[in-house]
Formats: structure tokens, C-alpha cells, sequence
């Protein structure tokens, strides 16, 4: 592969040139500092502008012009990056090469540039919008995880405690006029990275995409991708919800870990501790004690906490807290040569069989654009290298942060 960055007055244009793919990738990022109104207001925005533009106003036309230009996939999402709001159009598309139209790659980009420059924002699409993100709160409120996940956020002092709406009122307080009005605010204040894989040439692209670009106003911004909590005095609640079972999240703080450690040494316990069946907690708190449903850990290393999550009937939430506490509390003795190898081949073999698409590849390139990840071959020899010892040596920074149950109560009156 052959990479390139160029910064252009304002957007920066990232290529990444391969012959391993036929269809071609392309990703547009708008970066912003997260705030509450910039969450609840694009995660509204971005699904209301993939149902039509002004060219194409319905997602029936969306979809003919995506059929027409050779099965174009295209989809709108945010993704969650500590204090950075990182919201990002994608697409598919087929190589030029392989297309008899000599405007095929000009038209591709036109149309994903239409998304930020001739969206419809139709009234009628808008609250279909509304209705779509109520259903998605209901489901969020009807789900055990996903409830317990955003309860147990609340108690965490970081950006991560936000979410787009708290219930339903808060999407009924959305109004088109302020969706358009961030739009703007995209079009002129947001910093714009867009990425683009394939059997191209970069010239030819780079010419095009200037040429097509609705980028005029934006600036271009270097960001920190980190928002780091500190350690604290531990913070426990409990609250019930209408379900069958109960969920325990727990949340470790590992403070004062550098960039390195959060990277591979810490990534490495997470994988220790829960990374399938014969991680620590699933082999303690599931087989040998039976009392969970499913376990699972996360290192969350842009804020680094390490969080828990695991299911378990209503009987056993005492018994399954003393399990989770005796684990973490005895690390040292407990993590092994053998438990740290199976963890650095999980992690190596979930890379290796990863690079295989252009999504990857484009999400690969803009993490190590924004420096949470290091280079391919970099990272792969950074975590064969992980040692027993080193995951040892960052255990004194893991201190409690907080405990949250959700008590499953299916005959609970709310």
C-alpha cells in the first residue's frame, strides 16, 4: 500500500493506494469538540440526511441513484471518541476501471458530497426521523444490557456519561430549523478528513474531490483524542428495571497509565480478564462457581477505564460482586504466562483477520491519523512483546471507580 495525507485549504484528503480490493472505499469525517447540543442534534441530522437530497428526494430515489452507480453502499454514523465528536459518511463503490462511464468517479462523489450540500430535510422525513429514534430509546429502556450500560454511565465524570436523548421528550424538543442551523455549523466550523482506498488514481481523485468539494468555510484543527478520568472515591447505586435477569457493571479507573500501557499492556489484561471462554471472570464466575449468564470487559483506553458487565440472576448478584472483587484484587497471582499468551493470540489473530476489507483499512488509517493506534506492523510487534510482567507492573494504578446493578424485577410497577 502507498499513503498519502495533503492538506488542502479546508479539508485534509487522506489516500491510501492498493490493488488488493476491486470496489474502492471512501470515508468523510467532521470532527467537533462534544458538547450535549452537537450530540443530540447530529444524531438526529445524520440519518435525516440519508433519506434524500434535493437531487434525489425520497431513499426510493437514494437507492435507484445507488443502483445506478453500480451498487453503491453508503451509510451515516457517528463514531464515539472520548471528548471528540467524530460523525462520518462512508461508501462502497465499484473501481473506474471496471465502469464504461469515463463521469462514474465524478458522480460518486457528487452524490456523497449532496449529503452535506443539497440534503432535502423534508418535514415529512423528519418526523419519521423522531418516531425512529423513540423506537430505538424503547428498545435501548427494553434491553437489559443497553439499559444497564447507560444507567451506569451516569456515575462516570467524563464525556462518556452523555448520551443523545435521555427519553422520548427530549427528541420532541428537536426542531428541523436547529438541524439545519447545525448543518451549517458543519459546513463552516467542523474539521473535515476525508479518506479514500482503492486501485486509483490519487491524482485524478485529488482533482476531482477539490473540484466537487462544498468545503469552503471549515478549519482545520489538530485534536487530543483523550478524555482521562481520574480516581476517586468509589460510587455505588442500584436501581431495578422491568427484566428476567440482572446485569452488574463495574468500572476500574487505571489512572496514570502512558500512552503505551493504555495501548497494549492494558488491552492485553482486558483480553485476560474477559476475552472469551477462557478468560479469568469466565472461567471463575461462570464455569466454575455457575453463577452468570455472560460476561464481558471492555478497556476503554481513551478515558482509561476498564469496565465489567455481567449477567446474572437476581439470587446471585452478592455472590457474583465477591467473584468479580476477588479476581481483580488478586491479579497478581491469578494472571499467568499462559492465560497472557491465549489473550496476545486473541488480539493478533482478531487484527490479522480484520485487514481483509476496505473499512478496516480506512478506520485503521484514521485512528493512527488521530495517534490512538500505531501502525500495523508496529502494533502487532508491540503486543507479541507483552510480558507477564509488564501486565504486573500496571496492576498498583487499577483502583475501584464505580459499581452499578440493575436489578431485574419483570413484576416492577413503573
Amino acid at each position: 500500500m502507498k499513503e498519502n495525507i495533503k492538506e488542502f485549504e479546508h479539508f485534509r484528503l487522506y489516500t491510501i493506494y492498493t490493488t488488493k480490493f476491486k470496489r474502492c472505499g471512501i470515508e468523510i469525517h467532521f470532527r467537533n469538540p462534544v458538547t450535549q447540543e452537537n450530540l443530540t442534534n447530529l444524531t438526529a441530522l445524520l440519518p435525516l440526511t440519508n433519506r434524500g437530497t434535493k437531487k434525489y428526494p425520497s431513499l426510493k430515489e437514494m437507492n435507484k441513484r445507488k443502483e445506478y452507480l453500480y451498487g453503491l453502499v453508503s451509510s451515516c454514523y457517528i463514531n464515539s471518541v472520548s471528548n471528540m465528536f467524530d460523525g462520518v459518511i462512508r461508501a462502497e463503490f465499484l473501481n473506474p476501471k471496471y465502469v464504461e462511464e469515463k463521469e462514474y468517479f465524478e458522480e460518486v462523489i457528487e452524490f456523497l458530497f449532496d449529503y452535506f450540500k443539497e440534503p432535502l430535510l423534508s418535514e415529512k422525513d423528519f418526523e419519521l426521523v423522531k418516531d425512529e429514534l423513540k423506537l430505538s430509546l424503547r428498545k435501548q429502556q427494553e434491553n437489559l444490557s443497553s439499559k444497564a450500560f447507560l444507567e451506569s454511565k451516569k456515575d462516570i465524570n467524563c464525556k462518556l456519561k452523555l448520551n443523545s436523548f435521555n427519553d422520548e421528550s427530549d427528541v420532541d424538543k428537536l426542531s428541523l430549523d436547529t438541524l439545519k442551523e447545525h448543518l451549517q455549523d458543519i459546513l463552516n466550523n467542523y474539521t473535515i478528513d476525508i479518506y479514500i482506498i482503492g486501485d486509483l488514481d490519487m491524482d485524478e481523485v485529488e482533482k476531482v474531490i477539490v473540484d466537487k468539494s462544498c468545503f469552503t468555510n471549515n478549519p482545520i484543527n489538530e485534536f487530543e483524542f483523550n478524555d482521562l478520568v481520574k480516581s476517586r472515591e468509589v460510587v455505588e447505586r442500584t436501581s431495578t428495571g422491568k427484566f428476567e435477569q440482572s446485569m452488574i457493571v463495574y468500572y476500574y479507573s487505571l489512572e496514570g497509565l502512558d500512552r503505551e500501557e493504555r495501548l497494549y499492556k492494558a488491552s492485553v489484561l482486558d483480553d485476560v480478564l474477559g476475552g472469551g471462554l477462557n478468560s479469568l471472570l469466565y472461567k471463575d464466575i461462570r464455569e466454575k462457581h455457575s453463577l452468570c449468564y455472560n460476561i464481558s470487559t471492555v478497556f476503554l483506553r481513551n478515558y482509561n477505564l476498564l469496565r465489567i458487565m455481567v449477567g446474572v440472576d437476581k439470587k446471585n448478584i452478592d455472590k457474583a460482586k465477591e467473584r468479580i472483587e476477588y479476581n481483580m484484587a488478586n491479579l497478581d497471582t491469578l494472571i499467568t504466562e499462559s492465560n497472557v499468551s491465549d489473550a496476545k493470540l486473541n488480539i493478533i489473530n482478531s487484527i490479522l483477520s480484520s485487514t481483509d476489507s476496505t473499512d478496516y483499512l480506512l478506520y485503521e488509517a484514521d485512528a493512527r491519523f488521530c495517534d490512538i493506534l500505531d501502525p500495523m506492523d508496529v502494533k502487532l510487534k508491540k503486543f507479541e512483546n507483552v510480558t507477564v510482567e509488564d501486565l504486573k507492573s500496571i496492576l498498583p494504578s487499577i483502583k475501584e471507580y464505580s459499581k452499578y446493578v440493575l436489578v431485574g424485577d419483570k413484576n416492577e410497577n413503573n
